[in-house]
């Protein structure tokens, strides 16, 4: 009996091989798992897709660069989106317009913005345009956003045929630092220094915050100087010297020097792109 019904069965399979029955069973059962198997989540990329949703729900206006470019855009979260079964999101065209030419897929970009009073930055690329309700982009999801990032505007690296030089007035110690201090960068709200390696300087807070007040910034190409009072934000070894990195905020300057830097902040992004 035993042996009747195992050649039964042998029968019964070799014939379903033959027909192509088997094979259809076997894929009707794999799709209708599939349909009743829970999706594998990824904790990490919830919370980033919930972040940026609270983000995009806010109208939050960001900044950004591509590939690394020191020439900054803007533009504006849109909305979270799934598209073809991809996670990513939506932002709006870029300002100036003639950053739209370089998003390119698979381009990568760098997003700067605030949200509830923190600064945030993350990386991702491009996944595509896309042409729906509006024209927008959409970006893939980052792998992760950082939320120490204390800058509030992109930084203009200063130049070497156009430097930006500070002068300070009051004792002879403190205005030689100043005097021999080198501006790396700038915006019109802070700048980013190269402090002579002056001992005691990185540890002595209160000597390095007298040092920062009554000093002045002289324009390239210029006899114009800007007075201002100033905050360090960041202090830090440089690698490449034995001086010290400082990042200083203006605490007190007036709204029309603010607007005279705010003016060669974008007259230097015009030359970088131009270059």
């Amino acid at each position: 009996m035993q042996s009747t019904l195992t050649n039964f069965s042998n029968f019964l399979e070799s014939n379903l091989k033959m027909n192509g029955t088997l094979d259809y069973i076997s894929n009707v059962l794999e799709k209708n798992l599939k349909k009743y198997k829970k999706p594998v989540r990824n904790p990490k990329q919830s919370r980033i897709r919930n972040h940026l949703i609270q983000v995009c729900r806010a109208n939050t206006q960001l900044d950004l660069s591509v590939e690394g470019s020191y020439f900054g855009y803007k533009s504006m979260f849109v909305k979270v989106v799934k598209i073809e079964e991809t996670y990513g999101f939506l932002i709006d065209m870029l300002m100036p317009r003639e950053g739209n030419y370089r998003m390119d897929a698979e381009t990568k970009v760098t997003f700067s913005y605030s949200h509830e009073e923190t600064r945030y930055k993350f990386e991702s690329s491009v996944i595509r345009y896309v042409e729906a309700e509006f024209p927008a982009y959409f970006i893939a999801l980052p792998k992760a956003i950082k939320n120490n990032e204390k800058r509030m505007y992109y930084r203009m690296p200063t130049t070497v045929t156009k430097p930006l030089s500070l002068e300070r007035t009051g004792d002879r110690i403190r205005n030689a630092i100043i005097r021999n201090s080198k501006v790396l960068d700038f915006t019109s709200d802070g700048l980013c220094l190269l402090l002579p390696p002056v001992e005691g300087l990185k540890n002595g807070k209160k000597f390095l915050s007298e040092t920062l007040k009554q000093i002045k910034i002289r324009l390239p190409d210029s006899t114009t100087t800007l007075p201002f009072d100033a905050a360090c934000c960041h202090l830090s070894n440089a690698s490449s010297s034995n001086g010290l990195i400082c990042g200083i905020r203006f605490v007190n300057i007036s709204p029309s020097d603010k607007a005279k830097l705010t003016s060669l902040y974008y007259q230097r992004q015009h030359d970088v792109r131009v270059a």
